[in-house]
């Protein structure tokens, strides 16, 4: 029972959050309709490009229109036009001037010239442009209004203005022409004209930087989209600046490849020409290292150079005769040795004259003869440390030899011997004798009793 209750009670807690939740929601979407509808009461509509802007916004975010001064409306057709339209924008009709065209601002006449607040520049005040239309003749500024023109669109595919020039100088544009070619992509005339100086511009920098070497350089590097990009043009463009200088990117592109051959065999003959220098400088070298190793076998060849290698160190051996260390282990390679087999037979050499020296301040061969009486010639070697040969050279450079020091010591083992039996039988006789006196003394005692 309890477990039922408990249960019923579960699902009463959850059905009252489930009506919390929701009556919260209800709340927040009243709210936030409530809000989409104030806003939506407070926006307006552009008169010129129909978007939708706030009610207290005066100058349009999209197109720049000036929304609070009075549009003009075709008699024809009825279309409500900028107010600064001369013909109408749907069926051409010329517009009649309004109010706002036909005020004149009282300037003193001390006053020739003005100065545009946008691009700064300065101009008179009889110009065409500005008397007529209230504009700056150079980036279409508009005084009456303060709007200023709309960014240019660098890629626009349109056809150029049809500007005429009269004969005092001043222009005039063709204005049912460029409302009925360029309207059709959303540009102005100011836009237009901005555009072809801003490209003016563009080319007039472009010679600054070289003109078309320039773009030459730069087309090794880049492509034409991209050097057009960097300039803020368009590829047309680009090649418009080059047919006007009489070449072509396509001419250009050409010149590029026949330069990058020529450099390329300009380089292949300098390292051609550097890979010969450098064989006839090692052929130089050869002929230079063959002439020292005639040298030094005139010399004595290793023997000299073991001479000269127990004074002196291999780098000092080989900066004598002009040539390297390897130079130097080559020659003695040649001859079947190497610097390091010289230097542990000098190392042995040294071992045998010390050896040599101790021998003849113990008595030189008389020395050695006393030792091969007791010892054999191994372990004499073997005490001094040097060969069998060693030992044998030192006697003859004294007049002798093992086998004749041996020889000399058998000799004097035999007279020793012989001289120890003659002693000995003398002996033996004089024992002889003194015992036949003995007798004979015995003997006549032996009377005389």
């Amino acid at each position: 029972m309890i477990e039922y209750f408990l249960i019923l009670l579960l699902m009463a807690i959850f059905l009252l959050i489930f009506v919390f939740d929701a009556t919260k929601r209800e709340q927040e979407r009243q709210s936030k309709e409530t809000r989409n509808h104030d806003v939506q009461a407070r926006m307006d509509t552009c008169l010129k490009c129909g978007k939708k802007i706030s009610q207290f916004t005066k100058t349009c975010p999209y197109c720049g229109y000036n929304n609070r001064t009075s549009p003009k409306k075709c008699p024809k057709c009825g279309n409500h036009n900028p107010y600064d339209s001369i013909y109408c924008e749907e069926c051409g009709t010329k517009l009649v001037k309004s109010t706002t065209d036909t005020i004149k601002t009282q300037t003193p006449k001390y006053e020739k010239t003005i100065t545009c607040p946008n691009c700064k520049k300065t101009f008179r005040k009889d110009t065409f442009t500005y008397e007529k239309y209230n504009r700056c003749p150079h980036c279409q500024y508009n005084f009456k209004t303060s709007i200023k023109p709309q960014t240019i669109r660098k890629n626009s595919q349109v056809k150029k203005p049809n500007i005429q020039t009269q004969i005092d100088g001043k222009f005039k544009i063709q204005i049912p022409s460029l409302y009925e070619d360029y309207q059709k992509h959303g540009t102005t005339t100011a836009q237009l004209l901005n555009e072809i100086q801003e490209i003016n511009r563009v080319y007039e920098r472009i010679d600054k930087l070289g003109g078309t070497n320039y773009i030459k350089q730069q087309l090794k590097t880049k492509s034409t989209y991209k050097i057009a990009q960097e300039h803020n043009i368009t590829p047309e463009n680009l090649k418009q600046y080059c047919q006007k200088h009489g070449t072509s990117i396509n001419q250009l592109t050409k010149e590029i490849d026949r330069d990058n051959a020529k450099e390329r065999e300009r380089q292949r003959r300098r390292k051609q020409q550097q890979e010969h220098e450098r064989q006839h400088k090692i052929n130089q070298q050869i002929l230079e290292i063959n002439r020292v190793y005639e040298r030094i076998d005139k010399l004595g060849g290793t023997n000299y150079i073991k001479q000269q290698l127990k004074t002196k160190s291999t780098y000092k051996i080989a900066q004598e005769h002009n040539i390297t260390r390897r130079n130097l282990k080559q020659y003695c390679q040649k001859h079947g040795t190497s610097i390091n087999q010289l230097q542990n037979d000098i190392e042995q050499e040294r071992q045998i004259q010390e050896a040599y020296e101790i021998i003849d301040r113990l008595g030189g061969t008389e020395h050695i003869k006393n030792l091969l009486k007791t010892t054999n010639p191994e372990q004499i070697v073997r005490v001094y440390n040097i060969t069998t040969e060693n030992l044998n050279e030192y006697c003859q450079n004294h007049g002798t030899s093992i086998n004749q020091l041996t020889k000399e010591i058998d000799r004097d083992n035999a007279k020793e011997r012989e001289r120890q039996r003659l002693e000995k039988e003398k002996q033996q006789e004089q024992e002889r004798q003194d015992r036949y006196m003995k007798n004979l003394k015995n003997e006549k005692r032996m009377r005389d009793y």
